[in-house]
């Protein structure tokens, strides 16, 4: 019976301990999800102050254009202060909901402005502003608060007045019937359509049968990969066509509109043929009215080449040339007074880590372009949480 009663006492001890370590387990769980809990809501606080921040930022941007045009002294591009704080020391008054505080950090670096260091950021060629909104999470105590949390929104926009050029349909377009086509021999030459544009546009199903058939062909080393070729498709390449390009695919239309925009100051205007040489990459458009002829590589270009001649257009070398924008190709034919589109050739010879990837910053909506090409609308051109 002893030796029963102190089995007992142990195999009860061993039930307890394993009660205890289940116990601990459970607060342990249920502290962790308490702080995964607090933490969702805390990012929840400041990701909706960012987005106040970033309203109120656009907000006054709209004011300001409107009334008063685009700032150009350096009070007048400090005037948001009035309405958004350019600080987060001291004591804080919550600004969204109820612990919620947004602001800029006038000494934040933006990546791809021109000044370092500064926040919003001026680009004077384009007329287009950047900001960077902070929102912190607050909790004020006597003459100071404490920071708990941090979210930052980026958001991007053009005053009205600046060049905004219609939609195109892709990265790289070949507008009129394709009667040669090349694509580059290097596996690291891509185009990128993004989310919302396919990745090459044409205008007739033959067309575009030549340019898919000429992406998947692999040379005998196994270069030429047709998945660099991507974009809103679900397959690759991403290449479609469709008889309706809007403006770009209407001969009358497009150099009726070309003639609108030549003399715009943000335009390089080529009349015949021209080399890389003759681009002028500090302007958001290039317009060649003949073939263009890239030898060798092309530094880094954002904005849109226009060829208006491509006949016979080449692209040699390009190798780590990065556009960030749009081009587009066709043979415009002049008769009787009136446009249309010859054949079209485009010959892409090696490429290297050259990349053609599409970016809306110089593109508009029908509605909110003028017949000059000029915006009459702020435009919102970037809004997204950075952090």
């Amino acid at each position: 019976m002893k030796k029963q009663q102190g089995f007992v006492l142990i195999f009860t001890v061993i039930l307890l301990f394993v009660a205890a370590i289940l116990g601990l387990y459970a607060m342990r769980s249920t502290v962790m999800q308490d702080k995964m809990t607090a933490n969702i809501n805390n990012k929840t606080i400041t990701s909706n102050a960012a987005e106040d921040g970033a309203s109120a930022f656009l907000t006054w941007a709209k004011t300001r254009f409107t009334n008063n045009g685009w700032p150009t002294s350096t009070t007048d591009k400090s005037a948001w202060t009035s309405s958004i704080p350019s600080s987060n020391t001291g004591t804080l008054e919550a600004n969204s909901g109820t612990n919620g505080y947004y602001w800029i950090n006038p000494s934040a670096n933006i990546a791809g402005c021109a000044t370092a260091n500064t926040n919003p950021c001026w680009d004077e060629t384009n007329k287009q502003v950047t900001a960077l909104i902070t929102a912190n999470l607050i909790k004020t105590s006597g003459s100071s608060t404490s920071i708990l949390g941090e979210s930052q929104y980026r958001i991007k926009v053009a005053a009205p007045g600046g060049l905004k050029l219609p939609q195109l349909p892709a990265p790289l377009t070949l507008a009129g019937n394709i009667n040669s086509f090349s694509s580059a021999t290097s596996n690291n030459f891509a185009v990128i359509g993004g989310s919302n544009k396919v990745s090459i546009a044409t205008t007739n199903s033959s067309s575009n049968q030549k340019v898919i058939n000429e992406l998947t062909r692999h040379d005998n080393n196994g270069n030429k990969k047709s998945e660099n070729y991507s974009g809103s498709c679900s397959s690759t390449p991403c290449v479609s066509y469709t008889e309706d390009l809007g403006i770009w695919g209407n001969a009358v239309q497009l150099m009726s509109y070309i003639n609108s925009i030549k003399n715009n100051s943000n335009v390089n205007y080529i009349s015949g043929s021209a080399t890389n040489a003759q681009l002028d990459l500090s302007k958001p458009v290039n317009i060649i009215t003949g073939n263009l002829t890239q030898n060798g590589n092309l530094s880094d270009y954002t904005g849109v080449i226009i060829v208006l001649g491509a006949t016979s257009s080449t692209i040699n070398g390009g190798g780590n040339t990065k556009i960030v924008g749009g081009m587009y190709f066709a043979n415009v034919l002049s008769a009787n007074g009136s446009y249309n589109f010859g054949d079209v050739g485009l010959t892409i010879n090696g490429g290297g880590n050259m990349n053609i990837k599409y970016d809306n910053t110089y593109f508009g909506g029908s509605s909110d372009i003028t017949g000059a090409g000029t915006a009459t609308t702020t435009t919102v051109l970037a809004w997204n949480d950075v952090l």
